[in-house]
């Protein structure tokens, strides 16, 4: 089967259209790297699954939104059509790299090179996860046959003060923590349950194991 990558520029001119016209007979099936920020508002630390309903006015993100509006184009492309599409909604992905940080490779980073840190709360939280997760998600995803959306997230929450300890305990350091907005908590709770049904996934690298891969970047 021909691998094919390519990047969607406008998505309100029909560019999906044209990719599976001229795909469509040479592929078995689309896999789209969608989101977890395609949800809203987490209320109260609330889990969201793939059915839980989106309010796309609470939305400002331009990012959110192209993310949405593609899911709904590949969506309307299935009913008419009935071509194989998967959508899978990355969570917050870290791993080794050299830019495009997320808060695990800052902090850790921090913790590593520096004496403070100043963050808004240490209760923020997210269910980051591990490229190398991410990864083997797509691989399993690979031959699912009708249209699914998947969320590959995390296990748990893991929050700032958590990334911080780990990171201390990691590489032997102390560091003074500056929380500037304790209260003003920040938590995105997508569930894995469905990836784990469908395509028997979770997430294998904890957090121990994510940051110390971490140490020759950062």
């Amino acid at each position: 089967m021909e691998a094919i990558s390519f990047k969607v520029y406008l998505y309100f001119e029909g560019k999906f259209e044209y990719f599976f016209l001229y795909y469509s007979e040479k592929i078995k099936q689309f896999i789209f790297a969608s989101s977890e920020w395609v949800y809203d508002d987490f209320k109260n630390n609330e889990d969201k699954d793939e059915n839980s309903l989106i309010n796309i006015f609470n939305h400002k993100s331009e990012y959110a939104l192209s993310k949405l509006v593609s899911e709904s184009n590949l969506k309307q492309k299935f009913l008419h059509d009935k071509f194989n599409i998967t959508i899978l909604r990355f969570g917050i992905i870290y791993g080794p790299r050299k830019d495009g940080w997320s808060a695990v490779e800052e902090i850790s980073s921090k913790v590593k090179n520096e004496e403070q840190i100043v963050l808004g709360s240490l209760k923020t939280g997210r269910r980051f996860v591990h490229v190398k997760d991410i990864a083997r998600g797509i691989i399993l995803s690979i031959g699912l046959n009708g249209l699914h959306t998947i969320n590959l997230s995390g296990d748990k929450i893991i929050t700032l003060d958590d990334i911080i300890k780990m990171s201390e305990k990691i590489f032997e350091k102390k560091s003074i923590v500056e929380e500037k907005n304790p209260h003003d908590i920040s938590v995105r709770n997508p569930s894995n349950k469905k990836a784990e049904e469908l395509i028997n996934w979770k997430p294998l690298i904890n957090l121990e194991e994510g940051i110390k891969s971490l140490e020759n970047i950062i």
